[in-house]
């Protein structure tokens, strides 16, 4: 199923030409977000050509090839929704006959006004009242910056509280959230550098600025100002500027690049814009990003997020006297400074990134043209053991929520009465084996463009490039991990050097590899230094029931795979006994995997007289009791992606006693005197026979460290982000 398609008209100028403004700053960023995953963009540039505009007949001729060319876009692109930036005067005239061709056309429109001269301009006139109201009010839905808008909407233009959103500014870029996250707050004896950033027009207040910045020279204050930008106001700015002999504490730099602006943001310390009227200024959202301490007008929307003496200094437009006397206070008074540009930059962090708000955009565009969601799930080689149990729990997600699946899996799948061939939708089941296996990549070639998002759960990543957002979940350790540490038979290492090969070549067609640890993490960040890694582990699970009577001093509920370990485990049993010391211990195991490993329990059991119980081929609820039997989960394993027993055992209040290694630490703090060397059976024997002596006293609490996630978390935060 190919990505919905949308129509944004806002900013788009084409490459070289010399065109600003907090909208073209807006577009530009929402192209680099991750809402081109979700959807196929369409563009129309309806920035102005020059400042100042133009005469109001060559207006008018650009707004008619617009609307031509909007209608062009249209019957080609056939977009689902429209997403329209509006300004004030003229401006929202074009975009409100851009509203109704929308709608004849059958493309959904979403009208999101940025200029808070807006709201002045139809509150002062009766015919831009009745204009806005008809245009706008036909829009599907009206996006506001704050309340102030959202009140403007349903009190002034009647438009029906449903249909009315606030969307935050999305400026704050992850580069200059980086500028204030690691800023230097304290004090220093350099002078103070001061920067305006935008249009130098009258109505920025940028005379107002000049004044009081003459003033603070007059008496003294040491300082600097920039001013970055241009406008119709520059020529008149630099003769006062000339004229006051204020050359040496204020300069002009002109419009500047992302890049330059970034390094003037860094090196500033208060940012100042003194406007007549705004929306919400993305300048003033770049600068608190940055951690600069922030002067402006408590104009707009600005009120809405912004507290006066703690997210700002705040002073009312054309009020030279209050603007000196606050970036006065801002310049002598540095703790003030820095205890403003602190609590700025932590409001931009929370309320205005670029990803936290371009996601919600994203959700309400697919919740406006009732988008279903789908993926396409690769996981044919998944037949048991955690891995199975995570990808039954994803599947009964998507289920749950009316996600469209589509996928290869393994026939192991349909054992589960919960899960059927019907409810899994476009989902084809597979035999196990490498023929099997090679078959499934045919089915996934053929749907190599049929879905927005890929998901491989079986840590193998695809052999071609997808057209869709494509992530690889990766829930086996080993593939990491050099193989000369563990003891794996032939067979299984064979698989695990193919693995570690196609993840080594084909990541680079990966968008995302999910991992379940931090020290997964750093091992794939090590070996693929490319890709975008993250740790998001998940699994659903609630204990259910009563405890009851503990009759087992010890539980390992784990396949028999070398790696987990039984041999030192049995071998420091026999340890004990040679003690008298007979815990009780039950081995919860697969009586097909682990048939030679029951063989040997059972043979050491005999011989040496241990207390052993096998449970064979019991599910999950059998286990759950287990635990409820249990007093403490022993857990001797190698290496572990995650442990889904540790986290099972935890929920159940055990004590855990378990090797030293970094999964444990990743996963759950335990006590020192609890954590024993697994490749030593004396160690674990010594281990199991100080919480033998340790039970008569109250227990030790274990903390669980990492932040374990639901399935319907990975679909929401991780799939469809």
């Amino acid at each position: 199923m190919s990505k919905p398609k949308i129509l944004i008209v806002g900013g788009f100028p084409i490459k070289g030409k010399e065109v600003y403004g907090g909208i073209i700053t807006s577009c530009e960023l929402l192209l680099k977000s991750t809402i081109r995953d979700r959807f196929e963009i369409i563009i129309l540039d309806s920035s102005q050509i020059s400042n100042p505009p133009p005469n109001i007949v060559i207006r008018g001729l650009l707004s008619i090839s617009r609307l031509f060319l909007l209608i062009i876009k249209i019957l080609k692109h056939k977009p689902q929704a429209s997403l329209i930036f509006a300004s004030d005067g003229w401006s929202s005239i074009d975009k409100g006959l851009m509203i109704l061709i929308c709608r004849f056309y059958g493309s959904k429109t979403l009208i999101f006004p940025r200029a808070g001269n807006l709201i002045n301009q139809v509150e002062s006139s009766k015919t831009m009242l009745k204009l806005i109201k008809n245009f706008f009010g036909s829009s599907d839905m009206f996006l506001c910056q704050g309340i102030k808008w959202n009140e403007f909407a349903i009190n002034k233009l009647n438009i029906h509280h449903s249909k009315v959103k606030i969307l935050n500014n999305w400026t704050a870029t992850e580069n200059q959230l980086n500028i204030g996250k690691n800023r230097n707050f304290s004090s220093d004896d350099r002078i103070t550098k001061i920067i305006f950033v935008g249009w130098l027009e009258e109505f920025k207040g940028v005379f107002e600025l000049l004044e009081a910045c003459n003033n603070l020279y007059l008496d003294g204050v040491k300082f600097h100002l920039t001013f970055v930008g241009g406008g119709n106001a520059e020529k008149l700015a630099k003769e006062y500027s000339s004229k006051h002999t204020l050359n040496e504490c204020i300069s002009f730099f002109g419009w500047a690049s992302s890049l330059d602006l970034n390094k003037y943001l860094e090196e500033s310390d208060i940012f100042v814009l003194p406007s007549w009227y705004e929306g919400l200024p993305n300048a003033m959202i770049e600068a608190m990003a940055a951690g600069l301490a922030v002067v402006t007008t408590s104009v707009g929307v600005i009120p809405d997020y912004i507290q006066h003496e703690k997210h700002a200094l705040l002073v009312p437009p054309k009020n030279v006297e209050l603007l000196e006397e606050s970036l006065k206070r801002l310049i002598i008074d540095a703790d003030l400074r820095s205890s403003i540009g602190m609590e700025g930059h932590n409001i931009a962090a929370n309320l205005f990134s670029v990803e936290s708000n371009t996601r919600m955009l994203g959700d309400i565009l697919e919740d406006l043209i009732k988008i279903e969601k789908s993926f396409f799930i690769q996981a044919p080689n998944i037949k048991h053991g955690g891995g199975m149990l995570l990808l039954k729990q994803i599947l009964k997600s998507s289920i749950n929520a009316k996600i469209k699946l589509g996928g290869t899996l393994s026939y192991e799948l349909i054992k589960d009465s919960k899960l059927s061939v019907s409810s899994l939708g476009s989902v084809k089941l597979f035999k196990s084996g490498f023929i099997h296996h090679l078959i499934s990549n045919f089915y996934l070639f053929k749907k190599r463009t049929d879905y927005p998002v890929y998901l491989f759960f079986g840590n193998i990543p695809p052999l071609i490039r997808l057209r869709g957002k494509v992530i690889l979940y990766v829930h086996n350790k080993l593939i990491f991990e050099p193989l000369g540490s563990h003891s794996i038979p032939i067979k299984s290492r064979l698989k695990i050097v193919i693995n570690k090969l196609l993840i080594k070549f084909y990541s680079k067609n990966v968008d995302l590899i999910v991992v379940q640890t931090p020290s997964m993490k750093s091992l794939a960040e090590d070996q693929m230094p490319s890709n975008k890694i993250i740790c998001f582990p998940f699994y659903n699970y609630e204990v259910n029931g009563n405890t009851t009577n503990k009759i087992y001093d010890f539980i390992y509920p784990s396949y028999g795979y070398t790696y987990k370990n039984h041999k030192n485990l049995i071998e420091g049993l026999i340890n004990l006994s040679y003690k008298g010391l007979f815990p009780s211990i039950v081995f919860a195991l697969d009586s097909v995997i682990d048939l030679e490993l029951i063989k040997k329990i059972e043979s050491k059991s005999k011989k040496f007289n241990l207390n052993i119980k096998l449970i064979l081929d019991e599910d999950i609820k059998v286990v759950n009791n287990l635990y409820k039997q249990s007093r403490c989960l022993i857990w001797p394993s190698f290496t572990e992606s995650l442990g889904l027993p540790i986290i099972e055992a935890f929920r159940n209040d055990l004590d855990i006693v378990a090797a030293d290694l970094d999964y444990i630490n990743d996963l759950v703090q335990i006590p020192d005197s609890w954590l024993f060397n697994p490749y030593s059976a004396e160690e674990i024997a010594n281990c199991m026979e100080d919480y033998l002596d340790y039970t008569s006293e109250p227990k030790k609490r274990n903390k669980l460290l990492l932040k374990i996630h639901s399935s319907d978390d990975f679909l929401q935060k991780v799939l469809f982000k």
